[in-house]
């Protein structure tokens, strides 16, 4: 019984050993990736690196940073079904801040007036405030209440003409 004890615990550092080895692994990979999606982005080649954020969401969508990069990439290069994807999962991240979540809620809003989806587009930009209430009820001094919202009342208001419903996007403030 004891041999079969002392085997168990070899057997789980052998394990403990191969999955802290497999993490170092992945975060290596995930390193490389980043870095040949950014040169590839940067050599004006899109499709490769589009291929490599797919892979990166593949690797790890749990990670904000991962999830943001791809979510910019996607939106500057006007893949905003694949952005309008990944969004969501910025939001309701938990280690996302408030001026993320309003962030990707005013990309949400962006994306949807370029393609001339003027609701969810209002739906978009109306979620702001809530990311803004939320921070003001929080913490009174963010950074977010002293430079975002006129920035997203503007656009509020803007697309709320566009859509017919300039009312409506002024109640919400």
């Amino acid at each position: 019984m004891i041999g079969q004890e002392k085997q168990d615990a070899d057997d789980q550092a052998k394990l403990d050993a191969r999955k802290q080895a497999t993490a170092k692994s992945k975060e290596s990979v995930i390193a490389q990736l980043r870095l040949l999606a950014d040169m590839y982005s940067l050599k004006f080649n899109p499709a490769k690196a589009e291929a490599l954020f797919d892979g990166l969401l593949r690797l790890d969508s749990t990670d904000l940073s991962i999830l943001q990069d791809a979510a910019d990439f996607y939106r500057e290069n006007h893949r905003y079904d694949k952005a309008l994807r990944v969004l969501p999962h910025v939001i309701a991240h938990p280690q996302a801040e408030d001026w993320q979540k309003a962030n990707a809620h005013d990309d949400i809003g962006e994306m949807h007036t370029a393609t001339g989806q003027l609701e969810p587009a209002m739906r978009a930009y109306l979620a702001i405030s809530t990311s803004i209430r939320r921070s003001a009820a929080s913490r009174p001094q963010s950074l977010l209440l002293q430079r975002k919202p006129g920035h997203f009342v503007r656009k509020t208001r803007r697309d709320a003409q566009l859509a017919g419903q300039f009312g409506q996007g002024l109640d919400s403030f």
